[in-house]
């Protein structure tokens, strides 16, 4: 398998899966599509989209949220030759109208009425539309039926591509200047999906909860390594229906990314601080035990006591089978992942860049070590430079950033992808984080001070969302705080019950956090 041609071909010869693609209704019922459906109108697609003149690395947008309809073109478009193009949602205006020129890009697909203001603004070739009203666009269901008529088997035998074809641009987010297009090849997402297979062996009888946008360079490759296997996938794209759409799907496999692990932790938490006296004493030694413990070691009489009072509720709301759990997109915790490892969920961690297609490491069901983001894919290399700078090289590395040759040759650099994040790999070969490069702020004193190191200790409050360390040119290291909403609105209203002063009561529980996470500082790296 060298291409999407060939990933394609082997979903075509795959034994129908009835519950292929899952999508909810208006009344959050699951409506399903076939692997034989899926096909035709993928095909379909394809020959439409050639009609409109969709040919050789012609840009083609994506703008809708997750869907089966998303995967369908995404498809259809690199099949017909095309590069796909794909926005989030929740784009702001002023790069969304920067990636469209930027990509050149000539078609689109639109399934949400977010920018729509700008969006008929945009001189597009043709335009797809599903569930949105736009002039001079034809529906997707129009497309299917333009496909219809114009395939046979002379037709679709003309369908070639390469595994040097563009693939995808995928942009990543501006926070250091203007979006970079990553421009990523067949080839490069090919060698992860065959990679993958190395962590996971599914098969048509699994079921994959997906709430992460594809338009993820991550989400997107893992659909099509699951649609490789003819797995069943079913699309959540709304986060409050996560807890109830787990005990629908009853899942073996999710990807997530630590925040939602943190907002689970937090309301179980909260769920405890309300219990009854001894339920609230039993619950509060169970987590405490969950975020410290090794999850290596062997259980002790008093672990499987908290596991049959405690975890197993916890481990219920992932459903009875789930097999893998990937968390990447940000560090997770160690807290966090020593917690689910130890109530019995399969959490992996991974590492990768958009650049990279984007994994770079991961652990597997067997080989994992907690705190770390596990082994290299088999395809892919790794090094560390002197300064500790993770160098990566392999067939997943990108082509270049789409019109930026000089940014291009700052970051690969004799085939060497410089991921600009600083790491440890130990005596086993696991991979480990442990901060970026760039990110070290020089106080006025001309101490250095490492963020991530101190925002990873004030994260670890249930009543925190995230931290922000401000020191850059500075006389001392100060944070600022923003609030899990859930949790300090119920410390509010237990502050409004006992007539208490909730401003007194959070601040006290920051300053606490703040000189425990102190302990473990050296002195010009204290928070003030």
């Amino acid at each position: 398998m060298k291409d999407f041609l060939d990933l394609f071909t082997k979903i075509e010869h795959a034994e129908s899966n009835d519950s292929f693609l899952n999508y909810l209704d208006s009344n959050d019922e699951w409506i399903s599509i076939s692997t034989n459906e899926f096909v035709s109108k993928v095909k379909y697609l394809t020959l439409a989209l050639k009609d409109m003149g969709v040919g050789h690395n012609t840009s083609v947008a994506i703008i809708a949220k997750s869907s089966p309809w998303w995967l369908m073109l995404n498809y259809a478009i690199n099949l017909a030759g095309g590069v796909s193009i794909p926005i989030f949602p929740n784009i702001a205006s002023k790069n969304l109208l920067y990636e469209l020129e930027d990509a050149n890009v000539e078609f689109a697909f639109i399934s949400i009425n977010e920018n729509m203001e700008h969006l008929k603004k945009v001189s597009f070739k043709n335009i797809i539309t599903k569930d949105v009203d736009m002039d001079n666009s034809i529906s997707l269901d129009e497309a299917f039926k333009i496909g219809e008529k114009l395939l046979t088997k002379d037709a679709w035998a003309k369908i070639k591509v390469s595994e040097d074809n563009l693939y995808s641009i995928i942009y990543t987010s501006g926070s250091t200047g203007k979006p970079k297009g990553v421009e990523l090849t067949h080839a490069n997402m090919i060698s992860q999906v065959l990679d993958t297979y190395n962590v996971l062996q599914p098969t048509s009888k699994h079921r994959v909860l997906s709430f992460l946008p594809v338009a993820h360079i991550f989400e997107n490759m893992l659909m099509s390594f699951y649609m490789s296997h003819n797995v069943s996938i079913y699309f959540v794209d709304d986060l409050t229906k996560i807890t109830s759409m787990l005990s629908s799907v009853n899942p073996h496999y999710m990807s997530v990314v630590p925040r939602l692990l943190q907002k689970i932790f937090s309301s179980v938490r909260a769920n405890v601080d309300e219990a009854s006296m001894v339920k609230k004493l039993i619950g509060k030694m169970a987590l405490d035990r969950g975020l410290k413990r090794n999850p290596h070691l062997e259980k002790t009489f008093i672990d499987k006591l908290f596991h049959k009072l405690v975890y197993a509720k916890i481990q219920k709301i992932f459903g009875s089978n789930m097999s893998f759990l990937i968390s990447g997109g940000a560090k997770l915790p160690q807290g966090l992942a020593n917690f689910f490892l130890n109530i019995g969920l399969p959490l992996r961690e991974g590492y990768g860049l958009t650049e990279c297609s984007p994994v770079v490491c991961v652990n597997s069901i067997t080989k994992y070590k907690s705190g770390t983001c596990g082994h290299v894919f088999e395809s892919v290399e790794v090094k560390l430079a002197d300064d500790k700078e993770l160098l990566v090289r392999g067939k997943n590395i990108m082509r270049g950033y789409h019109n930026k040759e000089e940014q291009t040759k700052e970051v690969i650099i004799d085939g060497w992808f410089y991921t600009g994040d600083l790491a440890e790999i130990d005596e086993d070969g696991f991979i480990s984080i442990t901060g970026r490069k760039k990110e070290l702020f020089k106080t006025s004193t001309g101490k250095y001070v490492r963020p991530l190191k101190l925002e990873g200790l004030l994260a670890k409050s249930i009543y925190v969302d995230s931290p922000i360390v401000i020191a850059d040119g500075k006389p001392y290291v100060v944070s600022l705080f923003f609030l899990d909403v859930a949790t300090s609105t119920r410390l509010k209203e237990k502050c409004e019950n006992k007539n208490k002063s909730y401003d007194k009561e959070i601040n006290n529980i920051l300053k606490k956090l703040i000189k425990k996470a102190n302990k473990s500082l050296d002195k010009h790296e204290k928070i003030q």
